[in-house]
């Protein structure tokens, strides 16, 4: 029991130190200053909710916190004198910094205790190129369980036969991204995707990709850089497909998601006016603090399955009357109908 014990904390610590090596942070800055006199206040505190991230504003009453991971965030705003203002909703992306500027009402104006919602900008000020990103929300909301398609609907992407195209270019010339760590298969394979008939059939011819299949339910965000990206990202001419994880919060949180298509489906038959495929994915995710809130773990597991990766449909061919010119040994003039279709393999398709 104590040798069981003792390999889940290995594991636990090995996990915890992994996040800590790849994790993908973000930054937010900005201004705090009186709402009436535009007076900058130095020394209020900034406050990321749920975290212990913070700073201090400087004489000029700026401020920066570092290393925040991707996410959505609460963040407050506090000073001597002056009412607290709270603003939820703040969005953190992997590498670009959240510009966020708060103007604080003096306690000699009796108001209650302000509360703003962040709206997202249009424009990232700190991206020096065309970056589009894919938040967890936007994954839940999306009808599709293939972390490929996420990339496929971004302006200037196209996905054909399992492959990535960034604005025209090669699928060899995407460089993948996961956690900061290059992912991207050299050698040549399919687009890391959950098999797909052109995935298992141009699995040795296709070029470039990915190395890993991600789950969906992981992933805090996705990102697509058409070019123009930084000197941090290298051996890739068209673009960049960056993953990141989800990290742990200050509460404890899980989920399980299941899905199937063999309900009472056998190989053959129809049942709801559909077949089944033999497809079955469950999803299974836990975050939270681990004994103390400075430490947070997110764990999630996938099992998928499915019967037939190189699914299509076959009514098989009629080729009618066929007669026979006796060079083979058959007799000359004789005729027979001619049809393929599944009974003719073994086993079926």
């Amino acid at each position: 029991m104590k040798n069981k014990v003792k390999f889940l904390i290995s594991v636990l610590l090995l996990l915890i130190s992994v996040q800590l090596v790849f994790a993908q942070y973000g930054k937010i800055s900005g201004r705090v200053v009186d709402r009436e006199t535009k007076e900058p206040l130095p020394g209020a505190s900034v406050v990321v909710q749920g975290t212990t991230l913070g700073a201090a504003t400087d004489v000029n009453g700026n401020y920066v916190i570092l290393n925040v991971p991707a996410g959505t965030y609460t963040v407050v705003a506090s000073y001597v004198g002056y009412q607290t203002v709270t603003v939820s909703g703040v969005q953190v992306i992997a590498g670009l910094t959240r510009e966020l500027n708060f103007e604080l009402p003096s306690t000699a104006i009796e108001l209650r205790a302000v509360e703003v919602v962040a709206e997202r900008p249009l424009i990232e000020k700190s991206a020096t190129n065309a970056i589009r990103v894919v938040t967890s929300a936007d994954v839940e909301k999306l009808p599709v369980r293939d972390v490929n398609v996420y990339f496929a609907l971004q302006a200037g992407v196209s996905l054909q036969y399992g492959r990535l195209y960034i604005r025209g270019s090669r699928s060899d010339e995407v460089g993948y991204m996961i956690e900061g760590a290059s992912v991207t298969n050299i050698l040549g394979a399919a687009t890391g995707a959950r098999g797909g008939a052109f995935a298992a059939r141009d699995r040795y011819r296709a070029l470039g990709g990915g190395l890993i299949t991600t789950i969906p339910e992981a992933l805090e965000e996705i990102s697509v850089q058409a070019g123009g990206y930084s000197a941090e990202f290298g051996g890739a001419n068209a673009g960049i497909v960056q993953q990141v994880f989800k990290s742990g919060r200050s509460k404890f949180s899980t989920s399980v998601q299941f899905e199937t298509d063999n309900f009472g489906n056998y190989p053959g038959k129809k049942f709801l006016g559909t077949y089944s495929y033999g497809y079955s994915d469950i999803v299974v995710t836990l975050g939270g603090p681990l004994f103390t809130e400075r430490i947070k773990f997110f764990l999630a597991g996938e099992n998928n399955f499915i019967r037939d990766y190189i699914q299509h449909f076959f009514k098989g061919y009629n080729f009618g009357y066929l007669k026979d010119n006796g060079r083979r040994g058959g007799t000359k003039g004789d005729s027979a109908l001619v049809a393929w279709n599944d009974a003719n393999i073994p086993g079926g398709w």
